[in-house]
This record gives C-alpha cells, sequence and structure tokens, in this order.
C-alpha cells in the first residue's frame, strides 16, 4: 500500500476516534474489522502513526495555530486532519516539506470542509519554520504544555505536588509508549521455564527490574494466538500493578477481598500469592467483567477466586463483615497514571471528573474497610499521579475511621528485596522514576473494631 494510501486512513481513523466516547483501542480494532483488505504491516503503520499523532496533538494543534496567525488566516473551529498529519510530520518528526508534501500526494483537500484553502508547500514549511517552540518560550509551564501535548490545569497540578524539573520528567515519561509487560503465573510455571516457552514461539523477553514475577517484551505480539498464552503461563500486567499485589502480601489460606475487582488482574496475582489456598472474593458492579474473570481464573488454574456481582450502592454483604485478612480496595480513578498507554486519556480527563471519582474513593473505602478483620489490612490504591485521590483520601479515611493505623510500605515490600520502594508510609510509583505505570497504594491496618 502506498503511504498516500496510509496517510488516508490515518486520517479517517483519526476523525472516528474523536468522535467516539469508548477506548482509542477498541476504536482501532473495529476499524481495522470493516477494513480486511488492510495487511499486518498496513495496520501497524497505520495505528502506529495515529498513535503517535494524538499523543502529540496539543503541539501539533498549537504549531497549526501558530502557522494560521502568522499567515493572518482565522483558525477555523474544525480543520483537516490532513494538516494534522502534515504538522506531525514536519513539526514532530522532522520530515522535509517537500517530502512530506510528496507523500500526502492528493489527500491535501480531502476532508477540508473549512472552506480554508493553504498552499501546502508554504503551511510546511512555515510549520518548520517554528517547530523549535521558541514562540512559548517565555512561560515555562506552557512550553511544558506544548513540548509534551498536557493540558494546562493537569501540569500545573504538578508542578504543585512535585516541582517543576520533576514534573518535566513525569511528562516526557508518560509521553512515550508503555513497554509491553507479562506476569508469570506461578501456579503454572517458574519464571526461567515461561521465558523459554516464549522464546520456543518466537518471543524473546527480559527480566523486569522491580517485580520478581514479571517479564518484558520488546515488540507488541499478538498472545491470544500463543500456545503459553492459552495454557495460563502468564497475563500481561504491568510491573506497577504487580507490585501493588506484592504489597498486600496475602497468605495461603487467608480470606480475601478483592472490592473492586474488574476484569481480575489483581486477584489472579493474589491467589498465585496465596498458592492458590484460601478464599479470593472477586466483587464487581460489572457482569461483563466477572465474566471475562472466571475465563480467565479457569486459564489460570486459580480456582479459589468467587466472582460476587453486587449492586453499586449495595451494603457490604453481611459474610464478609470483619471476615478478610486483606481488603484491596483498587478504587476507580482518573488513569493519569496510565496515559503512556492511551495518549488520549489527557484530554478526557477533567479537573471536575477527578473531584467525581474522589466522592467514589471515599464511599468504597468506607464500605469495603468493614470487610477487615482486627489485625487485617485494606489495601487502598490507585492508578493515579493526584495527591486528591492519593494521601488526600488516605488522610480524610483515617479522621474518620481511627480504628485503622497506616502500615509503612517499606517493611511490606523488603520480603520481596524492593523496599527501597517504600519511600516513607506510602507506595508511589511514577513512569519518570521506577518506569512502571504511576501507582499509589497504602497499607491499613484494623487495630480494633
Amino acid at each position: 500500500m502506498k503511504t498516500s494510501s496510509h496517510i488516508g486512513h490515518v486520517t479517517e481513523l483519526i476523525d472516528v476516534i474523536q468522535k467516539s466516547s469508548i477506548p482509542a483501542d477498541r476504536v482501532v480494532a473495529r476499524f481495522f474489522i470493516e477494513r480486511r483488505y488492510l495487511g499486518a504491516r498496513d495496520r501497524r503503520v497505520i495505528s502506529e502513526m495515529t498513535y503517535a499523532i494524538f499523543r502529540h496533538a496539543y503541539r501539533i494543534e498549537r504549531l497549526i495555530q501558530e502557522t494560521l496567525e502568522r499567515l493572518t488566516i482565522a483558525v477555523p473551529p474544525v480543520y483537516p486532519k490532513i494538516w494534522m498529519v502534515a504538522a506531525f510530520a514536519v513539526g514532530i518528526m522532522n520530515d522535509p516539506p517537500e517530502k512530506t508534501i510528496e507523500e500526502i500526494g492528493s489527500q491535501w483537500n480531502v476532508g477540508n470542509d473549512a472552506g480554508v484553502r493553504i498552499d501546502p508547500l508554504v503551511f510546511c514549511r512555515m510549520i518548520e519554520s517554528h517547530r523549535d517552540l521558541k514562540f512559548v518560550q517565555e512561560d515555562p509551564t506552557e512550553r511544558l504544555c506544548v513540548r509534551y501535548s498536557f493540558p494546562r490545569w493537569m501540569v500545573e497540578t504538578w508542578i504543585a505536588q512535585y516541582g517543576h524539573e520533576e514534573t518535566e520528567k513525569l511528562c516526557e515519561a508518560s509521553h512515550h509508549q508503555a513497554p509491553l509487560t507479562l506476569r508469570v503465573n506461578t501456579l503454572k510455571t517458574t519464571i526461567d521455564d515461561c521465558q523459554r516457552r516464549l522464546a520456543g514461539e518466537g518471543i524473546e523477553t527480559t527480566r523486569t527490574s522491580l517485580s520478581p514475577f514479571g517479564l518484558v517484551v520488546p515488540k507488541r505480539v499478538n498472545f491470544s494466538a500463543l500456545n503459553s498464552f492459552k495454557e495460563g503461563l502468564f497475563e500481561i500486567q504491568d510491573e506497577g500493578s504487580q507490585i501493588v499485589s506484592l504489597l498486600a502480601g496475602p497468605q495461603p489460606s487467608d480470606i480475601v477481598v478483592d472490592a473492586c475487582a474488574g476484569g481480575g488482574g489483581k486477584s489472579l496475582h493474589l491467589a498465585a500469592l496465596m498458592q492458590n489456598q484460601g478464599t479470593i472474593h472477586a466483587i464487581d458492579i460489572g457482569e461483563q467483567r466477572l465474566k471475562e474473570l472466571a475465563r480467565r481464573s479457569k486459564r489460570a488454574g486459580a480456582d479459589i477466586i468467587i466472582q460476587r456481582l453486587v449492586d453499586a450502592e449495595a451494603p457490604v454483604a453481611d459474610d464478609l463483615v470483619l471476615s478478610a485478612a486483606l481488603v484491596l480496595v483498587d478504587a476507580p480513578c482518573s488513569g493519569s497514571g496510565t496515559i503512556r498507554r492511551n495518549p488520549l486519556l489527557k484530554w478526557r480527563i477533567t479537573e471536575a471528573g477527578v473531584t467525581g471519582y474522589i466522592r467514589m474513593q471515599r464511599e468504597l473505602l468506607d464500605r469495603y474497610s468493614r470487610c477487615a478483620r482486627v489485625g487485617g489490612t485494606v489495601v487502598y490504591a490507585t492508578c493515579s499521579l493526584f495527591h486528591r485521590e492519593n494521601e488526600d483520601v488516605v488522610i480524610d479515611f483515617l479522621k474518620d475511621h481511627p480504628e485503622f493505623v497506616v502500615q509503612k510500605s517499606r517493611p511490606l515490600l523488603d520480603r520481596w528485596g524492593i523496599g527501597t520502594l517504600g519511600g516513607d508510609e506510602y507506595l508511589r510509583l511514577l513512569p519518570s522514576v521506577h518506569g512502571t505505570d504511576g501507582y499509589f497504594a497504602a497499607a491499613l491496618s484494623r487495630q480494633r473494631v
């Protein structure tokens, strides 16, 4: 397929994603299912370019705005997607304007409903002339926003939390594509044996630097087609998510409540840590998610997981009150720690949305903390990088629940040889520091009823 045809599909896919409210990866999958004539290489080229453009979306937007202003052209509310492709090629990838125009070919005027006519070579040369971002030089916060394509409110929040220098490192790390990480299922195999099996299927891996159960895969793979996956030898799970389960550290024969189980990634890891002994009550309000967990549990050989479908407003079942040695509240959150996996997420997270999550997080922590027995532990976790969803929620909870105290994270992680991750009371993982998704976790011990 010619480059111009790839670009045509990219502009079409960008438009479809922007108009949809469902996750981008599902939109992309559906897009390719409806276009079965596209080969594997075509799909890879189109998807990689599309995600890269979204990863740089704000920078591209500002480059286009600056170009139109210098040409004294009013910025239309909606401009052709091909402008985004051209600005990405010249302004981000540093391609020569002439090469970009040659590759775009006849696509330049496709979808130009704004009625604005610009010579493509003039446009590309103007993009080239200010791709050094000198036009935002005087505003260091805006320069961060433009360079790494993040909304200003988010950058300002991080600067208040971490300082300007650390925020730039965080933006840079969150700007790049996340590595593909697996968790070896120790109910069925060992790390070394799993690596050998994968190597036999043509998949080379390296050990993760923090999790003792993780493997990093250097390239995208269709895992569902591998016999090793079908046999349940591993799950796809970020290293940070694995470390949250290690902090929780359940013991064989424990009763465990996974209060927001979702698809069950952490339930499956907890079952492996428990050596498939004891009971895990996997609770969720989504029937389809629990059905998926049932399928995954069967494949993994984890038969101690009980799926429990609940109503969002339902109180805790009587049989769970004061019953559990461990309660995991892996709460719904903004997901800001996972932006490197979904570049559109940074534009779909809003300050109002974060406030809504905080209310939900407090309610879930209040409700399911009732399940912890005396001497038991509640682990509150999010994949958020906002203190409002993390430390602040825990502090508010402790004010109303003096029967709980914080357990320092360092000793809990020392047993896995990663105690240095627990710098103080809490576990905080940052893409810029640890190479994982962003995670927060607090272990809270019940001292009395």
